[in-house]
């Protein structure tokens, strides 16, 4: 009776902290909300009118067609995004963009307690510190606020991840299936993850072998992991045959996306080999060159194969041009990259939320100012801005750079608890994503693997914790 009673508080008390962590959580997303003009998260969004322009097409038009060219397909962006913003932009009316964030909030909520659920079962009573670890993610929530694909696309591939986990343990048909389901569809949202379908199977394959040594592989999970490849390979065939009309073959992303993001790897680097900013790295004659083929291939008809053809044979020539240096100058650039992508603060949002003018500036003077000239960067941010501004960008920064640290210690905790299949997810997932960023490393990129920081955070944190306490403990010890 003792222990049930026991037990029965614990709940009650794991409950209300979560309640609690919630209920603070959109408290302050509200005051956020009320803070920020109506329109700014669709102004200062990254690329925030092409999720939004098909949506208004599918209210105004009831196709999927582009807003101000109702002639043609808006293939540019995959479809469920737009789907989601064009329910929402229906639904809230006038104040459709701020609905749009509300809803992007509840998912945010959402992915916290999928979050909370993988940590628990490895250890009841704490999913509450991931929760909170993942909540109060400066690059987390501030997405939340503009209108990007992100934090969709976040939600959708944790759910597959949590999913493939429980698959791991139970062997169940629905959870095999949920997880394809969900990494199909993240990849509709943003396909990012279009290679991780490939390597799905064999992710599960592994996954089963290495949880469950001695039961291996059977026919019966084989045969459950081809179905539910199968069935993610279906999710996708209908927008892969569609773009296919265009792209002169079967693709989830337009050859224009794709080289146009070869075209940006090409001028960042650039930029690191020559000690340059960004935009200098653009009049060097690699990046002129590229700027000047994209110019043509997007001078072209909108989803014809004349255009489509251009851009693939532009992306074929930033590639070889890409990988064309000698292989030691890779070395600079990607360890700027990785500093970027892992340790970045990701304040810009939260500048341009609260501070729109000022972060204008900044970004004025970050691209003009050279990475050899880091030092009067420096100093001209200090002279143009003001406590609160600086106070922001070094939270920011501690807590990106803290966070990391606990992971490290987490993976360490983790591998001396076997917890394997949690490790392979996370340390996977990370990996694969700063993959895909090579030298456009940043903390946009990043979103996608906040959860699992926050799961390795957890047991990080913890262990930190106890190690702590135990010094305490012994420390007392030695006195008396």
């Amino acid at each position: 009776m003792n222990i049930l009673l026991r037990h029965s508080l614990q709940s009650t008390r794991l409950g209300l902290i979560l309640f609690i962590t919630q209920a603070l959580f959109f408290v302050f997303c509200g005051i956020v909300m009320a803070t920020i003009p109506a329109n700014l998260p669709y102004t200062v969004g990254a690329d925030a009118s092409t999720w939004i322009m098909p949506a208004e097409s599918l209210l105004l038009h009831k196709d999927y067609v582009m807003y101000d060219h109702p002639e043609y397909d808006y293939l540019y962006r995959p479809p469920i995004v737009p789907v989601f913003n064009a329910f929402f932009l229906w639904l809230g009316g006038e104040y459709g963009i701020k609905t749009i964030i509300m809803a992007q909030i509840v998912l945010v909520s959402m992915t916290s307690l999928l979050i909370a659920e993988v940590v628990d079962k490895i250890q009841k009573g704490i999913g509450w510190v991931a929760m909170i670890l993942f909540l109060a993610n400066p690059n987390t929530l501030s997405t939340a606020f503009l209108i990007q694909s992100e934090t969709v696309f976040v939600f959708l591939l944790t759910f597959s991840a949590y999913a493939l986990l429980q698959y791991a343990d139970t062997y169940r048909w629905r959870d095999i299936i949920i997880s394809s389901s969900m990494l199909a569809i993240a990849t509709l949202a943003r396909p990012t993850t279009q290679y991780l379908i490939v390597l799905f199977p064999f992710a599960c394959w592994l996954l089963l072998i290495v949880v469950h040594r001695r039961t291996g592989l059977t026919f019966k999970k084989i045969f459950q992991i081809s179905i539910a490849t199968g069935l993610a390979l279906l999710l996708l065939a209908p927008w892969a045959i569609k773009l296919a009309q265009t792209e002169g073959g079967p693709t989830l992303t337009t050859a224009e996306i794709r080289s146009i993001y070869v075209h940006d790897q090409l001028v960042t680097l650039e930029s690191y080999r020559k000690g340059v900013s960004i935009n200098e790295s653009s009049e060097t004659e690699a990046g002129d060159k590229t700027l000047k083929q994209t110019a043509v291939c997007s001078s072209l008809e909108y989803n014809s194969s004349a255009r489509a053809s251009c851009f693939k044979e532009a992306e074929k020539r930033y590639i070889r041009e890409l990988f064309g240096y000698p292989i030691q100058e890779y070395a600079k650039p990607i360890a700027k990259s990785f500093a970027n992508f892992f340790f970045s603060g990701s304040s810009g949002n939260w500048h341009n939320l609260l501070e729109t003018n000022k972060q204008s500036k900044l970004v004025s003077i970050a691209s003009n100012v050279s990475n050899q000239q880091s030092v009067t960067m420096v100093r001209e941010i200090l002279g143009n801005f003001g406590f609160w501004s600086i106070t922001i960008t070094v939270l920011c920064l501690l807590f990106s750079l803290l966070l990391k640290l606990m992971s490290l210690v987490g993976v360490y905790d983790l591998f001396k608890r076997k917890q394997f299949a949690v490790l392979i997810v996370c340390l996977a997932l990370i990996a694969y994503f700063f993959a895909t960023t090579l030298f456009l490393g940043q903390s946009r990129y990043r979103v996608p693997i906040e959860p699992y920081f926050s799961v390795l955070a957890t047991f990080g944190l913890l262990k930190l914790l106890k190690a702590i306490e135990d010094l305490k403990v012994t420390s007392r010890a030695q006195r008396y």
